[in-house]
């Protein structure tokens, strides 16, 4: 911070309210100050007066090499243009901003000053200078502001110095057909390391985009389309362990009983969520593939077989030997 100078600073309120009289006071760069004194004694009407949010009614206000005001010359800089910030004993709130708006303002009053030096630049210069400034914490504000991009728009980030490839900054309208986590697995499925290694980092991004493009044809999706080969595995396993199941329930536990009716019945929740849930669900509400469905209703059906004639060897083993 440079030096601030003030030269017989005089405020005055209206008939006998003095609030400062004649203050000089010369704070120098980089030093720290604590005014004290009684309250009414013109403390805070000093700050106000710098910071620009009170008018002297006579002197001078330098800071470093900018006049702040002078009431010799008729200089007065206005309170955003002094690059100053104050805080206040009371919260100093504008009413019609939101709390973030409240909070970048300051950073958006630089923006604004040093867009007129830039533009000041070119017209004197004819050079020109653009410039992108992020504040917030969500990728391609920056950017997005710049193209003047709107509800509409999808902004696709492709940044390859994090864990993962790809951010997104999505217009409101897309929500409506694609929720937010929609876009959650988006990134995870084709931003992560191993998927950018096996299909470069163009590849991953236009496989997320054609998602995008495959939901927006189809009127929304809950989920990215597509089955990823390790998330298939999943489901084989899953069909596999509800067929096991289902075969160990329908094994007879009576004599002259072929399927056990009531232990099927009573494991259903089991092998049935195993199977419907985590073993078709995924594929019918990402691909419209036959075979994946054909597979895992093979693969729980043989298991089934499996686990019935298992069962079966392990009963017979603990089965009493009959009276003769």
């Amino acid at each position: 911070m440079s030096e601030i100078k003030l030269n017989s600073i005089i405020k005055n309120f209206g008939g006998n309210s003095l609030a400062v009289d004649n203050l000089s006071v010369t704070i120098p760069s980089g030093e720290f100050v604590c005014l004290l004194g009684p309250s009414g004694c013109g403390k805070t009407t000093t700050l106000r007066m710098i910071a620009g949010l009170e008018r002297p009614d006579s002197g001078e206000i330098f800071c470093g090499e900018q006049t702040f005001f002078s009431s010799k010359t008729g200089e007065y800089l206005k309170t955003e243009k002094r690059n100053l910030g104050l805080m206040f004993q009371s919260y100093a709130l504008w009413p019609h901003m939101t709390v973030y708006k409240n909070i970048v303002f300051g950073l958006e009053m630089q923006k604004k000053s040093l867009e007129e030096n830039l533009n000041k630049l070119e017209k004197d210069s004819g050079w020109k200078i653009k410039y992108l400034s992020q504040f917030e914490s969500v990728p391609g504000i920056a950017i997005k502001d710049y193209w003047d991009l709107d509800e509409t728009s999808l902004l696709v980030i492709a940044d390859p110095r994090g864990g993962n490839l790809l951010n997104f900054n999505v217009g409101e309208a897309y929500f409506a057909f694609m929720p937010r986590l929609f876009w959650v697995e988006l990134q995870t499925r084709f931003g992560n390391q191993y998927y950018v290694k096996d299909h470069g980092e163009d590849g991953a991004v236009l496989d997320a985009i054609n998602s995008v493009k495959i939901c927006l044809d189809r009127g929304g999706c809950q989920v990215v389309p597509g089955l990823p080969k390790e998330q298939y595995i999943w489901t084989l396993c899953t069909s596999i362990l509800g067929g096991l199941v289902a075969g160990f329930a329908a094994a007879p536990r009576k004599e002259g009983q072929i399927i056990s009716i009531g232990f099927l019945a009573l494991l259903s929740p089991l092998w049935g969520m195993l199977f419907g849930i985590f073993g078709l669900a995924p594929i019918i509400s990402r691909t419209s593939e036959i075979i994946p469905l054909f597979k895992n209703g093979l693969a729980f059906a043989a298991a089934a077989i499996a686990g019935y004639l298992l069962s079966q060897t392990v009963f017979s083993r603990y089965e009493k030997p009959k009276k003769s």
